[in-house]
């Protein structure tokens, strides 16, 4: 049987309030725009999030101190590559999508 997970579940928590605040400001102008306002903010905000999944993933993949950081002790990041390297993929793949959403938009 498989040990507890190698993650921390503080690290976990943050990581998934902190995705969920950087989706709350796409909400607002969702909510409240005018009709015909123009969706450029909205479309800069939807990008935020992946960019930002997207460069914490590959920061803990890269700096030491970050793994220590959201690592249990006597786990390696190693243990985590693969779901690190599906996130990577699926960050990389919204991200590509905001973007030309962005180069869409009117």
């Amino acid at each position: 049987m498989p040990g507890p997970l190698p993650v921390k579940w503080t690290a976990l928590a943050a990581a998934l309030v902190g995705w969920q605040l950087l989706l709350l400001p796409m909400l607002i102008p969702l909510l409240f725009a005018a009709p015909g306002a123009s969706n450029h903010l909205l479309a800069l905000y939807a990008a935020l999030a992946p960019l930002s999944l997207f460069a914490f993933v590959l920061a803990v993949k890269i700096l030491p101190p970050l793994q220590r950081a959201i690592l249990r002790e006597g786990h390696a990041v190693a243990e985590i590559a693969p779901a690190l390297n599906t996130l990577i993929v699926l960050s990389g793949v919204l991200l590509a999508a905001c973007i030309c959403v962005m180069l869409t938009v009117p």
